[in-house]
């Protein structure tokens, strides 16, 4: 699709050529001109993309980033020194933790970073776990390194919340509906 979307604006651009009474010469100067300014617009759009990213450590959704701080909410990926009630896991650590919680109930979170309804769930799932002490909490990133995790526990859309008792899963919910997400929780303490 995209090799046919550019062969049409490439038509355009020869037809408007054509139109104007260009020779073929000035057929290809125009079509050059046209694609060394495309790829001026890329490298530029490219390098804003490149440099929101940074800017936002790391997140290439600012707008989102904006939003979610505008209500409080934190990037899930950054971790508290100061008292972040939720433990990062990854690939080598996630059964691990799981199997530290023991008999008790685990709360999983695994979201992205640039998902906006994943921003303004931390701040109440951070909430629900200073409210739950006895609950061990813990969040994972779905990226490249933790696909393996994410592919066995089939997570397709973030965020996505599993309950795990005694390490196996009792709940599983998706998206950001906090009021139901306590619910489980109290349900299965």
């Amino acid at each position: 699709a995209r090799a046919r979307g550019a062969g049409r604006g490439a038509g355009r651009a020869r037809g408007a050529a054509a139109r104007a009474g260009a020779t073929g010469k000035e057929e290809v100067a125009e079509l050059q001109a046209l694609r060394e300014g495309l790829s001026r617009d890329l490298e530029r759009k490219t390098a804003k993309w490149e440099q929101e990213k940074r800017n936002s450590g790391g997140v290439a959704a600012p707008g989102i980033d904006a939003a979610a701080e505008a209500l409080g909410a934190t990037l899930p990926g950054a971790f508290d020194e100061d008292g972040d009630p939720i433990r990062a896991v990854g690939v080598d650590t996630f059964k691990p933790a799981l199997a530290a919680a023991g008999a008790g109930l685990a709360v999983v979170d695994f979201y992205t970073v640039n998902c906006g309804p994943c921003k303004l769930m931390y701040p109440k799932v951070v909430e629900m776990a200073r409210e739950f002490e006895d609950v061990t909490f813990l969040k994972m990133l779905c990226n490249k390194e933790n696909k393996p995790i994410g592919k066995e526990y089939k997570i397709r859309v973030a965020p996505t919340f599993i309950l795990f008792k005694g390490g196996e899963e009792v709940a599983r919910m998706t998206g950001a509906h906090s009021d139901e997400l306590q619910a489980l929780i109290q349900a299965h303490r």
